[in-house]
C-alpha cells in the first residue's frame, strides 16, 4: 500500500453526496425542529432519495438520527460553520449558508475530502452525534483495536467476524465483533468516507435501537486501508477536541468487568499519550495518500477558522438579550461585548429578584445538562462562565441559550440574543431595558 495514491474517483462519492446535501439546504432553506433543532422528517426523506446510497425507507416517517449519512453531514456543517441557524424573530428556525461554504467549495477535491474527514475525526462530539445509540466515546478504543487488524488487509477482500449471526454469543476480546455489532454506525460513517463497503444485518437478541446498525462484514477499499494507517498515527483521544479524558483505572474497573478485556484496555490507556502539546499537524499523516502537493493544511485550517472577525454583525459593542421564564414573564437585558456570561448571570439574578445563592450554568445548545456548557466558577467544572467573554462566543442574533440556576430546583430561563449593535454609549454595567410580569418567588414554599 506504500505506492498507493488516491484519485478523484476514490473520493468523488463523499464530496458529491456532501454537495448534494448542501445544495438541498441552500435551495430549500428547510425549517428545523424546535426541540432538537435538526432536520424534519420530510426534508430527511427528500435528501435521502438524492444520495448515492439512500436508506430504504417507505416514506417520511423518521427523524434525522435514523438517516446516518444525513445526520453526519448535519453535524459537520454545524461544527464547521458552513451553515448556521437563522433564528429570526419568530419561533421558526431555518438553516442558512455562511461565507464559509463558498470558501470550502474553492478548495480542490482532495482538500475538501480531508476537511470533511478532519471535522469528523477531530472536532465532532461523538456523544452528541451518536446520542441514543450503543456508541460512546470509549468505543474509539474498539475502533483503534480493529484498525490494528485491518491495517494490513488486502483491498477488496471481505472481512467477516468468523460467524455472521452471533448465534454463539459475542466474543468481547474480538475487535471485529465489537466493531460490527456495537458500533456499526461508525462503520457506516467510515463507509461515507469510502473506507469500505459493508453488509448490514439485524440481530434482535442484542439490545440495539432503531438508530443502531449491525454489520456482517466489511470489504476495505485501497483508500480505506491507507486512511486507516494514517488514522492510527492520529488517535482520537489525542486529536479530538471534544474527547473526555476519562480513561482512569477506576473507570476501566467499572466499565470492563470481563477479565479478558480489562487488561487490554488498561495497557492501551497506560501506553497512549493523551498530551496535545507538540503534536504533528493532523493533515501531515494523510499527505502521502494523495497526489503531490494536493493537500494544503493551511487552506483547510483557514476554512475551519471562525469568520466572526470578518462579519460586521459580530463586531458590535452592545448585546441585547431577552430572558424569560414564560411568555408573559420576561426581561430584556443590555450589556457590552466585553462582559462575560458571569455578568449576564448577575444581571438575570437582579432582574428577577433572586438571591444569587446557588450554582448556575449556561447551556449553549439550549439543552439542560448537555456538554455544551459554561459553568459557575464555584461548580469546580470547566469551562467557566467568568471566562466566557460574550463578544468572543460567536453568537448570532436569534441564538438561544438555556440559563439553569439552582441545580436542585432547576430554574430554567430561556435566553435569546435579540440584537448586536455598535453603540456610542457602551453599557458599563448590565441594564434591564424592558420587562414584563412580576418576579416569581424563588422559595414559594417558605413560611412568613
Amino acid at each position: 500500500m506504500n505506492n498507493y495514491t488516491a484519485t478523484e474517483k476514490d473520493i468523488q462519492r463523499t464530496i458529491s453526496d456532501f454537495e448534494i446535501f448542501c445544495k438541498y439546504l441552500e435551495d430549500n432553506r428547510p425549517k428545523l425542529t424546535k426541540t432538537r433543532e435538526e432536520l424534519g422528517k420530510k426534508d430527511c426523506y427528500a435528501i435521502n432519495a438524492l444520495l448515492s446510497r439512500p436508506r430504504d425507507f417507505d416514506g417520511p416517517k423518521y427523524m434525522q438520527p435514523l438517516y446516518p449519512t444525513i445526520n453526519l453531514f448535519f453535524h459537520i456543517i454545524m461544527q464547521t460553520g458552513l451553515f448556521t441557524i437563522d433564528y429570526g424573530k419568530s419561533d421558526s428556525l431555518y438553516l442558512m449558508a455562511t461565507p464559509k461554504l463558498e470558501n470550502y467549495r474553492k478548495l480542490n477535491p482532495f482538500n475538501r475530502y480531508l476537511l470533511l474527514f478532519k471535522t469528523y475525526w477531530t472536532q465532532i462530539d461523538f456523544d452528541k452525534l451518536y446520542a441514543g445509540t450503543l456508541i460512546s466515546f470509549r468505543d474509539f478504543k474498539n475502533i483503534e483495536r480493529a484498525f490494528e487488524l485491518i491495517a494490513n488487509a488486502e483491498p477488496k477482500v471481505r472481512i467477516s467476524a468468523n460467524f455472521e449471526d452471533y448465534s454463539h454469543g459475542l466474543d468481547h476480546a474480538n475487535p471485529i465483533h465489537n466493531l460490527f455489532l456495537w458500533i456499526g454506525l461508525i462503520v457506516h460513517h467510515l463507509r461515507d468516507f469510502n473506507f469500505w463497503e459493508y453488509e448490514e444485518t439485524h440481530i434482535p437478541k442484542f439490545n440495539s435501537t432503531k438508530k443502531d446498525i449491525q454489520v456482517k462484514s466489511v470489504t476495505p477499499t485501497s483508500l480505506g486501508i491507507a486512511m486507516i494507517n494514517a488514522c492510527r498515527s492520529r488517535p482520537y483521544e489525542k486529536y479530538n477536541e471534544k474527547y473526555n479524558e476519562g480513561w482512569d483505572e477506576g473507570y476501566i474497573e467499572v466499565s470492563w468487568s470481563d477479565t479478558q478485556i480489562r487488561p487490554i484496555f488498561r495497557e492501551m490507556v497506560s501506553t497512549q499519550s493523551l498530551s496535545t502539546k507538540n503534536k504533528e499537524p493532523f493533515e501531515k499523516a494523510f499527505e502521502p495518500i494523495f497526489p503531490n502537493n494536493a493537500i494544503d493544511g493551511n487552506a483547510i485550517i483557514k476554512v475551519l477558522e471562525s469568520e466572526a472577525k470578518n462579519n460586521p454583525v459580530y463586531n458590535g459593542n452592545t448585546y441585547i438579550f431577552k430572558v424569560w421564564l414564560r411568555k408573559n414573564l420576561w426581561r430584556r437585558i443590555k450589556l457590552s461585548s466585553v462582559h462575560t456570561l458571569q455578568h449576564l448571570h448577575d444581571a438575570i439574578q437582579d432582574a428577577f429578584d433572586f438571591h444569587n445563592d446557588h450554582l448556575y450554568a449556561f447551556f449553549m445548545d439550549g439543552k439542560p445538562w448537555s456538554k455544551d456548557v459554561y459553568w459557575d466558577k464555584k461548580a469546580d467544572e470547566k469551562p467557566t462562565a467568568d471566562k466566557a467573554v460574550i463578544g468572543k462566543l460567536g453568537l448570532v442574533p436569534g441564538k438561544r441559550l438555556l440559563y439553569l440556576f439552582d441545580f436542585g430546583d432547576e430554574w430554567q430561563f430561556n435566553v435569546q440574543l435579540e440584537e448586536v449593535m455598535d453603540s456610542k454609549t457602551v453599557p458599563i454595567k448590565a441594564e434591564v431595558i424592558d420587562k414584563k410580569g412580576d418576579s416569581p418567588e424563588q422559595y414559594p414554599s417558605w413560611e412568613d
